[in-house]
């Protein structure tokens, strides 16, 4: 990782779930913070991508945002365990990523994978509306254009888009602007692009 800084990384992300122990992911989540901050650069990890309700690196993340004065410049990929932890727990931990100012990108394609499993079969993606509803930046997207994670990827954001809005239920004309936000002006936010959108003086 610290070579591929020195070799002109703009952005840094790891994958704590690897770890075998809540303490080896502690530390690799402290690793991240680390390299990230000697170099200035934004942390987008996979994060808690496991239907595991004990994992509990998305909270650490968060809290560790705050603590190195990070808000605002992390981006956790999936986010999964959050879905299935009790609801009591969820909402501190939403409360936390917004005070973090956190950045959530959901992969809601991953159900294909995630279904894979005895019925009822689960949707494998975070808790996308309530993300929202917590005024918590949500994009969407996949880490993957065509391969084994994703067999039939175009590349193209409007897919994405469609998929979400079934997934999350924003199925209706009103309800899937919200969609169309994650893959513009939040998607732009997480990239620091903050010259975005039709406006007067911004990049045709």
């Amino acid at each position: 990782m610290w070579e591929a800084m020195e070799l002109g990384a703009d952005v840094i992300g790891r994958m704590p779930a690897a770890e075998w122990t809540e303490q080896y992911s502690k530390k690799h989540v402290d690793l991240v913070f680390e390299i990230a901050k000697n170099y200035d650069v934004d942390i987008d990890m996979h994060m808690d991508q496991t239907k595991d309700i004990l994992a509990r690196p998305l909270e650490y993340t968060a809290m560790r945002s705050i603590e190195e004065n990070y808000q605002g410049r992390v981006t956790g990929g999936y986010c999964r365990s959050i879905a299935y932890q009790n609801d009591a727990h969820a909402e501190k931990v939403m409360k936390l990523l917004k005070l973090a100012d956190f950045n959530v990108c959901t992969n809601s394609q991953v159900l294909a994978i995630m279904g894979i499993d005895s019925e009822p079969r689960t949707r494998g993606v975070t808790r996308i509306r309530e993300l929202v509803s917590h005024d918590i930046n949500v994009a969407t997207a996949q880490d993957t254009i065509c391969d084994g994670f994703h067999v039939f990827g175009t590349g193209d954001s409007l897919d994405y888009c469609l998929l979400c809005s079934y997934v999350a239920q924003y199925n209706n004309h009103n309800s899937v602007k919200v969609v169309y936000d994650m893959i513009t002006k939040n998607a732009a936010k997480i990239m620091g692009i903050s010259n975005y959108g039709i406006k007067i003086g911004n990049y045709s």
